[in-house]
């Protein structure tokens, strides 16, 4: 893939990571943590919040097929 073509998925998931980093303090075991949409930020938040935390992942989407994936991302409750 050509750098031009990568950068706005590099910097989508950059956005996502820091979104999930700046949350970590309080992503501890015990906890709930919401994702709002399960679309091109969501999913890379959820995998995120998978990797680096021991929270409970619920996640909100209107379309049922997104809901769907987002257990295989790693969602515990839609």
């Amino acid at each position: 893939m050509a750098p031009a073509d990568a950068a706005p998925l590099a910097d989508a998931g950059l956005a996502a990571y820091h979104a999930v980093r700046k949350a970590l303090p309080h992503a501890v075991p015990g906890t709930r943590t919401v994702v709002l949409g399960a679309g091109g930020l969501g999913h890379i938040a959820i995998q995120a919040l998978r990797a680096l935390s021991q929270t409970e992942i619920i996640v909100v989407d209107r379309y049922a097929a997104a809901l769907d994936r987002a257990h295989g991302w790693g969602a515990d409750h839609s």
